[in-house]
């Protein structure tokens, strides 16, 4: 027998390498064949990924003798449980999702020569049947009693639900969003919330429920809410506040500032009115949560009222990039230059005049002059005319961050010698 030693499967930014890589294969795996309607949704994919993570620290551990480390990932299944049960997956789920991840574990660690999953007293990590053996023995014992685990969670969770009258909301929400219900009487008041009022969309992405209904109290509070209706669909805790009058789109942006200043992942569709605004708020907060995979930065709270434009901008997202390259020529690239270039640009095409560029970007009128001047090398000396179109490249540029140089100059390039 080889002695063993501990295998590092430790989270964050020091973590192996082979862990990082393995999870994100598993998580887009189980999310595909398990849960296809939330594909492409980060919030969902982001929980799996965590769960799977966890789940492949607790084999390693247990396939190395690490009994100890094996059984302090043990909550996490439970946790799962609990979590598929308010989001309204079946219960088939739980035992669909284990068997899939633990075939895709498998299958991810042949194909990485099992790096990471038995080290050796030298730190080696021989590809022996020994180290299938153990491996493929560790799986399936974490696999069943995950299982287990989770099974027992997510019908206790379960049965929590529907004697809180949950399950029943969760319905009436979904009869509404498929059009079913046209008006308030018997849904407002199962759901305790009025449908003729204005309403505000929030999907959030929490880690622990508790988070968000914290996050929720601020928000109804700090945006003068006079209604809340929260409820899980999908891996997102869906909530309408309510507002008695028309809400503006300010509205929106303030609950937007409060959701960052929370630290909370979310998306934010609204203000609409009524019960067709309900389903529009819904929508648009849906849209945002899919946009977030496309849009440069950090995305962490996102209205959609501030990225409408966006969204009709990308239907398409590679004609939109190829058409951002057509337009700005080189000021599409990923330079110190180029991005100096966008922001004058695009502060002059929207304002109109020199000095308000000037005084936005907090630079001398003549470096103004003298910037859009150069930009006719680039653009070709009547860019002026193209004013709708370069906004709209400028618009595409900063949403889906750097892109690869353009093949050619801009077409409109050498249009004033024609």
């Amino acid at each position: 027998m080889r002695e063993m030693v501990t295998v590092r499967t430790d989270v964050g930014p020091s973590e192996p390498g082979w862990l990082g890589e393995m999870t994100g294969a598993i998580a887009a795996e189980v999310v595909q064949k398990v849960f296809p309607s939330q594909k492409g949704r980060g919030g969902f994919h982001a929980q799996v990924s965590r769960f799977v993570r966890s789940d492949l620290a607790r084999v390693a551990s247990a396939a190395n003798g690490q009994q100890d480390l094996a059984a302090a990932h043990l909550n996490l299944p439970a946790e799962y449980g609990r979590w598929l049960a308010e989001c309204g997956f079946p219960a088939s789920a739980v035992r669909d999702a284990y068997w899939i991840g633990m075939r895709q574990m498998l299958e991810q660690w042949a194909k990485r020569g099992w790096t990471g999953a038995v080290v050796d007293a030298t730190g080696g990590n021989g590809a022996t049947s020994e180290t299938v053996a153990l491996v493929t023995t560790a799986a399936f014992d974490c696999t069943e009693r995950g299982i287990k685990r989770a099974a027992g969670a997510y019908d206790a969770r379960l049965a929590e639900l529907r004697g809180q009258g949950s399950l029943r909301r969760r319905a009436v929400v979904q009869e509404i969003l498929g059009s079913a219900v046209e008006s308030g009487g018997e849904a407002e008041a199962a759901l305790g919330y009025r449908l003729s009022q204005s309403h505000v969309c929030v999907l959030l992405h929490p880690s622990e429920p508790d988070e968000a209904k914290e996050s929720l109290r601020a928000a109804r509070s700090e945006t003068g809410a006079v209604d809340l209706l929260a409820v899980a669909l999908g891996a997102s805790w869906c909530t309408w506040l309510g507002y008695g009058m028309a809400a503006g789109v300010e509205t929106a942006g303030r609950l937007r500032d409060v959701l960052r200043e929370a630290g909370v992942r979310a998306t934010i569709g609204g203000p609409r009115d009524g019960t067709e605004g309900f389903r529009r708020a819904y929508r648009e907060a849906r849209r945002a949560e899919d946009l977030t995979a496309l849009l440069a930065g950090d995305g962490t709270v996102l209205s959609y009222h501030d990225v409408a434009l966006e969204d009709v901008l990308l239907q398409d997202p590679a004609r939109a990039a190829q058409f951002a390259g057509d337009e700005l020529g080189a000021f599409a690239l990923d330079s110190p230059r180029a991005a100096r270039m966008r922001e004058t640009l695009y502060t002059w095409l929207s304002t109109g005049s020199r000095t308000v560029t000037a005084t936005r970007l907090g630079v001398h009128e003549n470096t103004v002059r003298q910037r859009l001047r150069s930009a006719a090398d680039v653009l070709g000396a009547n860019y002026q005319q193209r004013r709708t179109e370069l906004l709209s490249a400028l618009k595409i540029r900063c949403a889906l961050g750097p892109m690869d140089a353009p093949p050619t100059a801009p077409a409109h390039l050498d249009t004033s010698r024609c």
